[in-house]
Formats: C-alpha cells, structure tokens, sequence
C-alpha cells in the first residue's frame, strides 16, 4: 500500500511501506493542512513601478469611449453592463 509517512524527514514523502492504519481521509488532510499558502504576501515596487501606479490610480472614465460614440441612449447603456459583468466575473475568478 502506498501512503505518506509524516515521520520522515522530507515530511510528506511517499513511500510504500505506509501502515494500512492510515485512512486515506487522513492523509489528505494532513497534506492539505501541510499545503496552506501563506496568508501575507509582501510586494516591493521599485520607484518606477510605484510612479506607474500613483498615474494608472487616478480615476478615469472607464466608458468615456462608449459615452462618445454615436450609439444610442439604450444601446450605451447595455454595453456599461456588459463591462461591469466582466469585471466582476474577473474579479471573482482571480478571488
């Protein structure tokens, strides 16, 4: 039977000499406690790249090309709602 043996010192290597105690809920668990991603993220921007985005954090129109084009009122609207759906639906699939 092939198991994870938490005692060796790679912690977590496979090996085959696993005890048929080892209930596969088990080592599941205790590899996906073992797999957390850290919970802080540190990121340092150079000086470029914090001048880059104290300019992109300014607030633009977002639709201002939408807004002037020769489209109608209803047409203008619908196409708002459609970008607003995808940046939520890209929101939520970068979450």
């Amino acid at each position: 039977m092939i198991g994870l043996n938490a005692s060796s010192p790679l912690n977590g290597a496979i090996t085959k000499d696993a005890s048929p105690d080892t209930a596969p809920a088990a080592v599941s668990s205790q590899v996906a406690t073992e797999l957390k991603p850290p919970a802080r993220i540190n990121v340092d921007l150079s000086s470029a790249g914090r001048s880059l985005s104290a300019i992109n954090a300014q607030p633009k129109n977002h639709n201002s090309d939408i807004d002037d084009s020769n489209l109608p009122d209803t047409i203008k609207q619908t196409l708002k709602q459609i970008r607003e759906i995808r940046a939520k639906l890209q929101q939520a699939w970068s979450n």
